[in-house]
């Protein structure tokens, strides 16, 4: 196995064997891929944790586009996962009202807990 020395600027890495990584070839990224993010233990965590995942143990060049294309192109997250795109909305329409009592708004609530005392 073929070991990588990365000294450690990185506090919450300290605890990941010394700066000692295992350097992965390219032909086994996508298992270590899956074991970072699809694993049942992973819980399918989201591009920056799947990263520090994968950096604590591993190393390999362009880390991150790899792990960004392969959260990105999870199937599972893509069906499960909610859309992070803003959803803006649209251009405001003031309500011109002509006389009183023409628009009436309620807003409504409950039904309300009651107390332990009531």
């Amino acid at each position: 196995m073929l070991v990588f020395f990365a000294p450690l600027d990185d506090e919450e890495l300290e605890n990941s064997g010394n700066g000692f990584k295992a350097a992965i070839p390219r032909s086994l990224i996508r298992r270590v891929l899956f074991a970072c993010h699809g694993h049942v233990m992973s819980g399918h965590g989201g591009i920056t944790k799947t990263k520090f995942r994968a950096k604590q143990l591993y190393h390999w060049k362009k880390m991150s586009r790899d792990v960004r294309n392969y959260v990105r192109s999870c199937p599972h997250c893509q069906q499960y996962k909610p859309c992070q795109k803003k959803v803006t909305a649209g251009e405001y329409m003031p309500h011109n009202i002509s006389e009183p009592w023409e628009t009436v708004a309620v807003d409504l609530m409950g039904p309300k807990p009651t107390g332990i005392d009531r």
